[in-house]
């Protein structure tokens, strides 16, 4: 049985003097518009169950830019939603070469509009990503798109496909959701700082309670709104426990570990008073 589709957005656009009718469809299951996991890869595939999916699986097909790029997107705090080949794009083109061009964009995430603006500002994605820091403002959720590739991959000067995304990014754009194209050395972390997203990372499932959490905000508001990190797992419990429930309350948004320069004793943390708590 094929797919079933629910379109949730039809709209012509005109682009570069050509019209475009675009054609949005979601799986009607609400899983991944495309399946990436068959069995028959030649390279490595996988998914991760992440807090910040609904605990549903998230896939990947490449280890060295979708891989880390879930992990980014679930450790770093402007991040409130994780959906993997969320959608199908058909881009008619009419009177074009090709009829019709189809896009899956690897993913789609609900961002806070700060970390748009740093990142339409210059900042590499991962670095608007964990240089973000809580306001006592609301969440103000936006829609982001992402495209991320290898260094090596040979679309990335490929006109025929760089067309395609200035197409989808032109259609994203006029329904008010933004679109990125990632390139895996400038845009995802490495060294120190992408060992201190894993090592959040490793610990997000840890279970927590509403008492781990009235813990850690009487701490941190006693403090002054600022934590090390070091003082702020103590808190928690001794030893790796209480590292491992701060790493979890960390990725379910109640508090923001500085993570802009790897994870030390001293990186401050900060409560989240956005309302975008996953708990």
């Amino acid at each position: 049985m094929g797919k079933v589709w629910n379109t949730i957005l039809q709209r012509e656009f005109e682009f570069r003097q050509a019209r475009t009718l675009a054609t949005i469809r979601e799986s009607q299951a609400g899983g991944a518009a495309r399946r990436l996991i068959t069995g028959r890869e030649p390279h490595p595939t996988g998914s991760q169950t992440c807090i910040k999916s609904g605990f549903r699986a998230v896939t990947w097909e490449s280890m060295q830019s979708e891989w880390p790029l879930i992990r980014l997107a679930e450790v770093a705090s402007p991040f409130r939603h994780i959906k993997s080949q969320p959608h199908r794009l058909d881009m008619n083109v009419i009177g074009g070469s090709d009829r019709v061009l189809t896009f899956y964009p690897d993913f789609q995430f609900a961002v806070d509009a700060k970390f748009l603006d740093d990142l339409a500002g210059g900042k590499p994605f991962w670095g608007a990503a964990l240089q973000w820091k809580p306001t006592s403002e609301s969440f103000d959720w936006r829609t982001l798109i992402v495209e991320t590739k290898t260094d090596g991959d040979r679309r990335a000067v490929d006109p025929a496909y760089l067309h395609k995304l200035d197409l989808a990014r032109e259609i994203y754009r006029n329904i008010g959701w933004s679109f990125a194209h990632l390139q895996q050395s400038k845009d995802l972390p490495s060294g120190r700082i992408a060992q201190g997203v894993d090592k959040i990372w490793s610990r997000a499932l840890t279970r927590v309670t509403m008492v781990d959490v009235g813990r850690v905000s009487h701490a941190i508001e006693r403090a002054g709104g600022r934590l090390p990190y070091e003082e702020t797992a103590w808190v928690l419990g001794s030893g790796p426990i209480g590292k491992a429930r701060l790493s979890a309350l960390h990725v379910r948004r109640v508090v923001s570990i500085d993570l802009s320069n790897g994870l030390n004793p001293e990186s401050i943390v900060m409560l989240i008073r956005d309302r975008g708590a996953i708990l």
